[in-house]
Parts: structure tokens; sequence; C-alpha cells
């Protein structure tokens, strides 16, 4: 496999990794390379973001490797998170609300039974939006 390629797979793998990361041993075992292999792509990655002034970058943090956004940037990002979003709720969070709605108080397991799907990310954006509040705790 090329240098390109193993490239774009860790940053992929970093991406979806999202805040947990990954440490140099989940690379590599994942990529079927030794650590130092893997080592050398973490800091050809790092290397590159620096160098092209990307508004990411490649950060080591308690042994793990993580995306972040650039400190400089912050103002930014601020003004994204606090503005009123306009988006509208995907069809599993307004399924998610009219269970709550009809049935509540309900927990989480009630609401995933009754749609028969893990529902984590729909509660989760309906507290972001303020829609729900979690009350209790089992």
């Amino acid at each position: 496999m090329e240098m390109n390629e193993y490239k774009a797979i860790v940053e992929g793998l970093l991406f979806a990794a999202g805040d947990e990361g990954l440490s140099l041993q989940q690379i590599a075992a994942v990529l079927e390379i030794e650590e130092e292999q893997a080592q050398a792509i973490i800091h050809m990655l790092k290397e590159e973001y620096e160098q092209q002034k990307r508004g990411i970058q490649l950060i080591e943090l308690a042994g793990v490797f993580q995306l972040a956004t650039k400190k400089e940037h912050a103002p930014y990002l601020k003004k994204l998170v606090e503005s009123p979003s306009s988006t509208s709720l995907s069809q599993a969070a307004l399924e998610t609300l009219a269970i709550i709605a009809y049935r509540q108080p309900i927990t989480r397991a009630e609401i995933e039974e009754i749609r028969g799907v893990k529902s984590d990310k729909p509660i989760q954006t309906l507290i972001a939006k303020a829609l729900i509040k979690e009350v209790g705790r089992a």
C-alpha cells in the first residue's frame, strides 16, 4: 500500500474516532503494520497539516492521537456553536420527540424498545436543541 493511502486511512480513522482518539497501538493494529511505521505516518500527517496551514491539527493527548481545530479559529467556531440552528430535525429525532411527547415520562430503554433501534443520537440532538431534558437516571 502506498504512503498516501495509509495517511488517508489514518486521517479517516482519527476523524471517525472523534474525541476518544486512537492510540498508536490501535492505529498499527487496524492497518496491520508495525508501531514504528504507524508513528511515521502520524508524524507525516502532522507535518502536512502544519505546512499547509489547515484548519485542523493532529494532536496527542494522554497517549492518544486526535484531530482538533486550531486555537486561533476558536472565535469562529464559537459563533457557529452559539448561533441558533436553522436546521430541521431528522426523521429519527422527530420520531423520538413524538414518542417522548406522547408517553412522557419515558426512559431511554422504552424509547428504544418502541423505535426498535438505538436512540442515543436523536436524544442528544433533542437535548442540544433544548427540546427535551433528562430528569433522572436509574
